[in-house]
């Protein structure tokens, strides 16, 4: 979570090729489903979405070790945005906004946000069951404020 960018390497020979800049600060939580990267940005409280192929084939096209990639569709979900999954079929991500206290979810065709889900204080890490029936949801807590729990919710799309 700190300055930004994302680090490519070449996963076969573990070289690092270089760093790709553009998404927005304090990233969090990265997601590769499918065609798509997916990214917390923390402070800011936005998922951004982009072609992962095209963010690499970006940085392997320049002759530069640092390159900016700006091509990314946003969705605000709150600040803190942290923890986030996708569902198997990648139609719905969800995402821990900590300092909200909600879990949001987003429908990924079109980014947008379709539900948002109160939490115990201050959300972390989340995982999805294998059937996409179950959210697991951790809380922090901070200060004495609540938190240090594990919440299930059970989960019915429309």
């Amino acid at each position: 979570m700190g300055g930004g960018g994302i680090a490519i390497f070449d996963a076969v020979n573990y070289d690092y090729l270089g760093t790709v800049f553009g998404m927005m600060s304090n990233v969090r939580h990265l997601v590769v489903k499918d065609d798509y990267l997916y990214i917390s940005c923390n402070r800011p409280g936005y998922v951004q979405r982009c072609n992962w192929r095209e963010l690499v084939k970006a940085r392997l096209d320049s002759q530069e070790k640092k390159v900016t990639y700006n091509v990314f569709e946003n969705v605000y979900v709150g600040t803190g945005a942290r923890t986030i999954v996708l569902t198997s079929n990648g139609k719905y991500l969800f995402a821990c906004a900590n300092n909200v206290s909600k879990i949001v979810a987003v429908r990924t065709s079109d980014m947008k946000v379709v539900a948002k889900i109160p939490a115990d204080s201050y959300p972390v890490g989340m995982a999805i069951s294998a059937d996409d029936t179950e959210l697991i949801v951790t809380s922090q807590g901070k200060s004495n404020r609540g938190g240090n729990s594990v919440m299930v919710f059970s989960l019915e799309y429309k």
